[in-house]
């Protein structure tokens, strides 16, 4: 079977107080995440900490993170929920890209 996948942009803001070494072991969680729904990740890049346009559990800072990534459409869902549950996270967007 044939599953088509769709580019999407990842946005993840983590939280500003984690050192570089968890804040690497936390993308590769989401990229285990990602990985386990049958995704692949083709660009990645750190923003690095940026001021949040409003406070965020108890946070005026966030750092960032976007993921460029192929996931077919019937995963998004799931993948979604997975990360909400991820409280090292204080944000996501997770939007579909034109092809």
């Amino acid at each position: 079977m044939f599953t088509i996948m769709n580019r999407y942009e990842l946005f993840l803001i983590f939280n500003p107080a984690l050192s570089d070494a968890k804040l690497s072991s936390a993308v590769g969680e989401v990229k285990e995440l990602l990985g386990s729904a049958g995704g692949d990740i083709y660009e990645e890049e750190t923003w690095g900490k940026r001021e949040l346009a409003y406070e965020i559990n108890n946070c005026r800072e966030g750092i960032y993170v976007v993921l460029n990534l192929n996931l077919a459409a019937d995963k998004v869902s799931v993948f979604s929920k997975e990360l909400q549950a991820k409280e090292i996270l204080l944000r996501f967007l997770l939007t579909k890209l034109e092809s």
